[in-house]
């Protein structure tokens, strides 16, 4: 019991940050060590073993799964979900990081499952985007059973709408080709979602930014935050498709670029919403 006891205190001080105070320098590192390794030496090569597509149409069925993950997120916020610190528990796969291990392992069954069950389906993986939506739709209808301010959802969604126009618009203006590759954009509003929606939360609300970075610079210009965020994944993925020539390994960075986006920026969205600030 002893031993369990130092194992989830370890737990709680490196994996469970929303609940210890936010996102330190120390875990954010740790948990690139331990996340990222997986996604370039176990799950990149898998997938390209597997000929799975990494490109705009398969972002777009993964996108169901992620928004499903934000959404578990927000009701463990909502106290409607345990929370535990043991890997063992179910309460350990309703927050980061067991929750994102967990999404991560669903897409992947899920792909396989799809080509297994429908094999006309094989070329365009479309029943991996049709097992996703329904997870979303699912979890979309119980979110909407909550005591939820639609007012303030739509509002969101707008301003998020209005500045990713505007920010697509100008990359394509001045970065040539940048709008052909539909992830590009995705990118975009990713980041998007999550710069307006943590701007919203912790300027119009009371929420507070998790992450040391964010919070530094929201700390100091809020209205800056947005801005820089778009800026930067602007120039990450020019530089991506500038120097990167194999087309798997560029893409499949933008895909973890576009998931971090959302996962991150749609939970800030349901979280304001419902009124849960922390």
């Amino acid at each position: 019991m002893a031993l369990m006891a130092d194992f989830t205190s370890i737990i709680n001080s490196v994996l469970g940050p929303s609940n210890n105070g936010g996102f330190t320098l120390v875990n954010t590192l740790i948990l690139i060590v331990i996340t990222f390794p997986v996604l370039i030496w176990v799950v990149g090569p898998l997938l390209r073993k597997h000929s799975v597509k990494l490109d705009y149409r398969i972002m777009l069925f993964m996108i169901p799964y992620l928004v499903f993950g934000t959404l578990i997120r927000t009701f463990q916020d909502s106290g409607l979900l345990p929370y535990t610190l043991n890997p063992l528990e179910l309460g350990f796969y309703t927050h980061t990081p067991g929750l994102w291990y967990a999404i991560i392992i669903l897409m992947i069954a899920s792909v396989f499952a799809g080509r297994k069950l429908f094999p006309a389906t094989e070329k365009d993986d479309r029943a991996f985007g049709i097992f996703g939506t329904i997870l979303l739709v699912s979890a979309l209808a119980f979110y909407f059973t909550l005591p939820i301010d639609l007012a303030i959802l739509a509002g969101t969604i707008l301003a998020i709408a209005i500045v990713s126009a505007i920010a697509i618009f100008l990359a394509s203006k001045f970065l040539k080709g940048f709008a052909d590759d539909g992830l590009n954009s995705l990118a975009v509003i990713g980041q998007a979602i999550d710069g307006v929606s943590s701007y919203i939360a912790t300027t119009v609300f009371t929420c507070s930014e998790q992450h040391f970075v964010s919070n530094a610079i929201i700390g100091s210009f809020p209205l800056a935050f947005p801005i820089i965020k778009i800026a930067l994944i602007v120039a990450i993925v020019h530089i991506v498709d500038a120097e990167i020539k194999d087309e798997f390994q560029r893409n499949y960075i933008k895909v973890i670029v576009v998931s971090l986006g959302f996962i991150t920026g749609t939970r800030n969205v349901w979280t304001v919403a419902a009124g849960n600030c922390g």
